[in-house]
């Protein structure tokens, strides 16, 4: 009797353990073949029904609840301002350098692979910005649809209809995916949403993403093994895939960067005076006192170790107003304020972005698309740059509403 039961027990257990492990299965199956496997377009719903299927999943975890994520960066940085002298550890680095070395060249492979053959035949998306707006809200659009279409494995035509600039992007950033391949009835579009987008053919949805960052599941485990934020570390990577400079672009900006002598320590201050074109939410305005604070306390806790420390800013803001005030207030030889008055060029607003990226604690606020450029240069560089940035009043998010967590998902 007892021999019967234990039968029953160790079959019911392989059940078990087959049941959950054959997802598992699936998709490692369904991944491998991906490549060389033309899909049925119903097979997303299949994918879509199978997401929470691992152990990867982020959705109930905390490290994708933003709310409580922000709290304890805010605990932190009351103490420690963005504990920006605190250096990743450089085993973990270099194991976050090489996963993102993987991730750069899989997106730059499935995006000029249809433009090397010279037919653009290939499977293609028709994807950009849907709304006259400025630079960085221009690139958050592009990073979005360099997402969709690695995720999708289709090309990327991207559209610069609402570009805004007289200067071409590929005057001072690289080509995006195979801008001449022209369009067809088989090209999808991304449709944008207030929760997510869509992307589908004219007649037809052929993939949807709701509630989150699509991540491919064939970096998830080592996605995980990264002791820093996960969702702005992937971000990150799309913001470092788009913003990838010509090479005049680096040559300038390693100039500007002599010029300036960005020493450590310096910290960078954006200050924002003026609403951008087509932008929605409520401009908040700080004083300038409120930032120059948190870069006392950033020095203040320096000076506790080491001695002699300038007080460096990198100050960047749209209102010259802001720096007559600064240089006013916080003189030599206390306090060395650089910087200039931005522009609304395209290569005064990178060289900003740039500058501020290698800057070693940024004070700014969330609300600015430029700020969070910074935060996501700064991440794809440097493992836990969430706590060497300080924003005001504005919590991180991305640059549509909604995508405030990971999803794990096969690559259609």
């Amino acid at each position: 009797m007892s021999s019967r039961r234990n039968k029953s027990l160790a079959v019911v257990f392989i059940i078990l353990f087959l049941g959950y492990y054959q997802r598992w299965l699936y998709a490692v199956i369904y991944e491998s073949l991906n490549g060389s496997v033309d899909l049925d377009p119903a097979l997303p719903m299949i994918i879509d029904g199978i997401q929470k299927f691992n152990s990867l999943q982020d959705d109930d975890s905390d490290i994708d609840d933003r709310a409580e994520l922000q709290m304890e960066r805010e605990s932190v940085s009351a103490a420690l301002p963005a504990m920006a002298y605190l250096m990743a550890d450089s085993k973990l680095q270099a194991q976050a350098d090489a996963l993102s070395q993987r991730i750069q060249m899989d997106i730059d492979s499935s995006q000029f692979l249809s433009q090397r053959k010279f037919d653009c035949k290939g499977p293609k998306l028709h994807c950009g910005s849907t709304v006259n707006c400025g630079l960085g809200c221009q690139i958050h659009k592009l990073m979005s649809c360099v997402m969709v279409a690695y995720m999708t494995n289709r090309t990327l035509v991207p559209d610069f209809r609402n570009w805004p600039y007289s200067v071409p992007w590929t005057d001072v950033f690289r080509p995006i995916g195979a801008p001449d391949c022209p369009t067809d009835n088989e090209t999808a579009l991304v449709r944008w949403g207030k929760t997510g987008f869509t992307v589908g053919l004219p007649d037809k949805t052929i993939y949807s993403y709701k509630s989150g960052i699509p991540v491919p599941l064939s970096v998830g485990p080592d996605l995980k093994m990264l002791p820093t934020d996960h969702y702005v570390w992937w971000i990150s990577q799309f913001a470092k895939y788009t913003m990838r400079l010509q090479s005049w672009e680096e040559e300038l900006m390693a100039k500007f960067k002599d010029v300036l002598k960005l020493q450590i320590p310096t910290v960078g201050i954006v200050v924002r005076k003026r609403d951008k074109r087509g932008e929605k939410r409520k401009l908040e305005i700080h004083s300038i006192d409120k930032y120059m604070s948190l870069a006392k306390k950033y020095f203040s806790k320096l000076e506790e170790t080491q001695t002699n420390v300038t007080r460096r800013i990198l100050l960047s803001t749209d209102d010259r107003n802001v720096f007559k005030l600064v240089r006013k207030r916080y003189r030599p030889p206390r306090w060395q304020i650089l910087g200039f008055q931005r522009k609304t060029d395209v290569e005064d607003i990178v060289k900003d972005i740039y500058m501020l990226s290698q800057c070693h604690f940024v004070v700014c606020s969330f609300s600015a698309d430029i700020c969070r450029l910074v935060l996501e240069l700064k991440e794809s560089q440097e493992l836990n740059s969430v706590y060497r940035i300080k924003s005001l009043g504005y919590n991180y998010f991305y640059a549509t509403e909604g995508f405030n967590k990971l999803r794990y998902l096969l690559k259609y």
